[in-house]
């Protein structure tokens, strides 16, 4: 049997038929990869549909109740069998895998952390003049992080969840106990810190990721209200953690001004930070909080 080039690692919750298609979409490849399965106790057919496949390169673990993305993406981290790992979603394709996992290789380095280039359903992702101007304002004063999703390879700060690096040289993880368990922002937090640690994110956009869910991320909230609460408590986390207070109140000024019907739902973010404690039930709650992971 060839030696194991690299672990993709997948975490999942409650997505059977999503990631039936995608681990169909990934054994096609030839190459001699681990596929990393992190089940963050999926209440559906997951395991099923994981176990249905005899491919030796699959391996599984199932939390017996939900913990969240962050822990998720520690353990595959750790179970790991290859040190060179690809972090990946149960709802990101990767297209033409071969010379996908061929790029990939090409480009590891040493301290290296390698971007990709994310389509959302097939489409480029081409912002319009408007949030192009809004983007700008909200990069430069409220520290919002929009990746760089170019024709050209380069150097970047950030980029999106699709990563390739080596654990043995990046010994920065994610965050288990800051953020909650939507996700927002535990990427850029664990980009910030892998760069204060020394490594380096290069983009290479012939590394393309097909997001199928692209439009709702990967948040499992109904109510708007709700999860538009959760992300501003991450993003005044995220600033709290690596910037100044008064990108805080920019922040949530220029989200008063984006979102004015959404006054009182900012209000009760604002509330929180001034008190230095979060205590709404939405987000003390560790059930209510971790459903949304991934």
């Amino acid at each position: 049997m060839e030696p194991i080039s690299l672990t993709i690692v997948i975490p999942t919750y409650n997505r059977a038929e999503m990631l039936r298609e995608n681990i169909t979409s990934l054994l096609k490849s030839d190459y001699a990869f681990e596929l990393l399965i992190i089940d963050d106790g999926s209440k559906d057919e997951t395991e099923k549909v994981v176990k249905s496949s005899e491919d030796p390169r699959i391996t599984y673990y199932k939390h017996p109740l939900n913990c969240g993305y962050a822990k998720s993406m520690n353990e595959g981290i750790r179970h790991a069998k290859n040190s060179q790992i690809f972090l990946c979603e149960d709802d990101a394709f990767i297209l033409s895998p071969d010379e996908f996992f061929e790029t990939l290789l090409s480009e590891m380095g040493y301290k290296k952390i390698v971007a990709t280039h994310l389509l959302a359903n097939g489409k480029e992702i081409k912002p319009t003049l408007i949030e192009r101007f809004k983007r700008f304002f909200a990069e430069l004063f409220a520290r919002e992080v929009y990746v760089y999703n170019g024709h050209k390879r380069k150097i970047v700060k950030f980029c999106n969840a699709c990563l390739f690096f080596n654990r043995d040289e990046i010994n920065t993880r994610f965050e288990e106990s800051d953020y909650m368990g939507n996700a927002f922002r535990i990427e850029t937090d664990f980009q910030i810190r892998a760069r204060k640690e020394g490594a380096k994110i290069i983009y290479n956009p012939r590394l393309v990721i097909n997001h199928k869910r692209y439009s709702t991320g990967g948040h499992r909230v109904r109510d708007e209200n709700k999860f538009f609460y959760q992300c501003m408590v991450n993003h005044i986390t995220f600033l709290r953690k690596h910037y100044s207070r008064w990108n805080i109140y920019i922040y949530t000024l220029l989200k008063f001004l984006a979102h004015p019907k959404k006054w009182s739902t900012i209000m009760r973010v604002l509330k929180a930070y001034m008190n230095i404690q979060y205590t709404d039930p939405i987000i003390t709650s560790k059930s209510s909080a971790s459903e949304v992971s991934l």
